[in-house]
């Protein structure tokens, strides 16, 4: 079993602006500060989202989406090395995703179509690294 729910850490931003560009994205670094630019991510609807890092709603939802996309990719990882094997185990991926908060400027709405956008990306990779051969357990939590 592969698990997604390992909690992310500290995060750079190389690593922000790896994860806009995988989304299509981009990351406008501030100056002034770490850590604390804004990450613009396209959505299916043609609208952008921008999670303004220096806001703590948008930097906690912003790091569980980094932690899920970083433990998709070590997932990734290690079924490339287990293919290299003669035997072949079944591979199991579960997690859960606690970063949506109930709000009252919509911003729950808009990570929700992140959220999306996200799961339509990690299916995609999936589909195309297990060669369409792969169960995975998500679950939403609120």
């Amino acid at each position: 079993m592969i698990s997604l729910d390992c909690p992310l850490g500290d995060y750079r931003e190389e690593e922000i602006n790896e994860f806009a560009s995988w989304l299509g994205g981009s990351y406008a670094t501030d100056v002034t500060k770490p850590l604390d630019g804004v990450l613009t991510i396209p959505l299916a609807n043609g609208d952008n989202m921008n999670l303004h890092m220096s806001k703590k709603v948008h930097r906690e939802f912003a790091s569980k989406l980094f932690a899920l996309y970083r433990n998709i990719r070590k997932a990734m990882e290690r079924h490339e090395d287990l293919s290299q094997t003669l035997r072949r185990p079944a591979e199991l991926i579960m997690g859960s995703f606690d970063g949506i908060k109930h709000d009252t400027d919509g911003f729950d709405k808009q990570g929700m179509r992140l959220l999306l956008a996200t799961l339509n990306r990690i299916f995609d990779s999936l589909q195309t690294t297990y060669e369409g051969l792969f169960l995975l357990d998500f679950r939403l939590q609120r």
